[in-house]
C-alpha cells in the first residue's frame, strides 16, 4: 500500500495536481475543482458531528456526483439537510464552519 502524499504546498501546486488529474481522467478541470470544494465543505460539516451524530446530510446532485463522478450530471449547488427538526440551518452552518 502506498503511503498518502503530503498536501500540496501552495495553491499553484494544487492547481497543477488538479490539471494532471483532470487530463488523466478526461474530466474538465473546473469540474474537478468543484469536486474538491464540495469535499472540503463536506469534511468541515462532518467534523461538526460528534460520534454517531451527523448534523448535516449532503443530498441531490452533489451527493450523486461525488459517488458516480462523470456518470452523474454536473451540478453547481450544494443541497443540505440539517438533521434535527428544530435546528436553524444558518445557525448550525455558522457553528460548523
Amino acid at each position: 500500500m502506498t503511503p498518502p502524499s503530503p498536501p500540496p504546498s501552495s495553491a499553484g501546486r494544487l492547481g497543477k495536481l488538479v490539471l494532471a488529474y483532470a487530463t488523466e481522467s478526461g474530466v474538465a478541470d473546473g469540474r474537478v475543482r468543484k469536486w474538491i470544494s464540495f469535499m472540503v465543505i463536506g469534511g468541515a460539516l462532518e467534523r461538526a458531528g460528534k460520534g454517531d451524530n451527523h448534523p448535516f446530510t449532503i443530498k441531490g446532485g452533489v451527493a450523486l456526483e461525488l459517488r458516480l463522478r462523470t456518470k452523474a450530471r454536473a451540478t453547481k449547488d450544494l443541497d443540505l439537510i440539517v438533521n434535527h427538526p428544530e435546528a436553524d440551518l444558518l445557525r448550525e452552518l455558522d457553528g460548523a464552519l
